[in-house]
């Protein structure tokens, strides 16, 4: 994420050799008949920055402060990502997108800086529309909302700049997510595996969340 890219050091120069060496593990891998999808996911100061002060890389186990960024925009790693591999999937456009259209709708909880249910589900929906545009998905994700439900506490604090008194009364303000899953696809004759890296799944696999959603629009292993 362009936060971690930030706080962790790497800066402009960081972002720029992830880039370049990127690109022949993609050459690699493509030889070998595997299609590799990179994706370029938004965190959430990029999203909510008048909510996130940027100064929350000085707190908590993010102690370093960013190195060559600029204090106005917590997305300049982000610009520099997206000039790199063009089979790269941007997913920050589409989450700005849904924000300015629902304001109120929430993509990330409000201590937390995994996705909510409904911010994986436009994940995944955003995905599925370009893989499908590249011919490689011929199925319509279709969602299902099954209402809201109460956001588990957690304890993933250290990054918000919040008062003391706040953490520890903090099971006292309770917040909800929208609950979104998808029709589940049958699985394509002779369909291969998806393999997804990545660092952190919060739901795990169930219907509701980032790998259960995806198992359910691309009807195939995960």
């Amino acid at each position: 994420g362009d936060l971690e890219m930030q706080v962790h050091g790497y800066g402009a120069d960081g972002a720029r050799a992830l880039a370049a060496a990127v690109r022949p593990v993609l050459d690699t891998l493509k030889g070998r008949g595997v299609t590799v999808v990179p994706l370029l996911i938004p965190t959430k100061l990029s999203l909510y920055r008048e909510g996130l002060p940027y100064s929350i890389g000085k707190r908590g186990r993010w102690a370093l402060p960013p190195t060559d960024a600029q204090p106005e925009d917590p997305d300049f790693v982000h610009q520099l990502l997206a000039q790199g591999p063009p089979e790269a999937i941007d997913l920050y456009e589409p989450f700005r997108a849904f924000r300015r259209t629902y304001p109120d709708r929430l993509l990330y909880p409000p201590l937390d800086y995994h996705w909510t249910s409904l911010g994986s589900a436009v994940a995944v929906a955003s995905i599925a529309r370009q893989l499908t545009e590249r011919g490689l998905l011929s199925v319509e994700p279709h969602w299902i909302s099954e209402g809201r439900r109460r956001l588990a506490g957690s304890l993933l604090t250290d990054q918000n700049p919040l008062p003391r008194w706040y953490l520890t009364r903090a099971r006292e303000f309770q917040s909800e997510e929208e609950v979104v899953r998808f029709v589940t696809q049958p699985m394509p004759e002779g369909a291969g595996r998806l393999i997804l890296l990545g660092t952190s799944y919060s739901a795990g696999e169930e219907p509701e969340g980032f790998l259960g959603q995806l198992r359910s629009v691309f009807g195939r292993p995960l």
